[in-house]
């Protein structure tokens, strides 16, 4: 099954695209896939993630990079910076 990624702002940079598309096994999770992101451009996008306290959206609702979320054919996870600002 095939799952989409779309990078913002900080993470389009550091993977390098906007967008890709990750062919994945029925159950994969989420966490698995960020396993694939950072195998795919490295540690640094991960500790951004992570350190940066990441938005992720799957299909337009926001998920926890700790949650034990199940993906789908079809799923969009949107990978975007937080939003500053005063």
């Amino acid at each position: 099954m095939k799952v989409t990624v779309l990078y913002g702002g900080r993470y389009n940079q550091l993977s390098g695209i906007s967008k890709e598309v990750f062919a994945i096994e029925e159950g994969f999770s989420l966490k698995q896939l960020l396993e694939l992101i950072r195998d795919k451009h490295g540690d640094i996008i991960i500790n951004e993630i992570k350190s940066r306290r990441a938005i992720l959206l799957l299909n337009g609702r926001s998920v926890n990079i700790d949650d034990c979320v199940e993906l789908k054919e079809g799923d969009f996870i949107s990978i975007l910076p937080p939003i500053t600002g005063g």
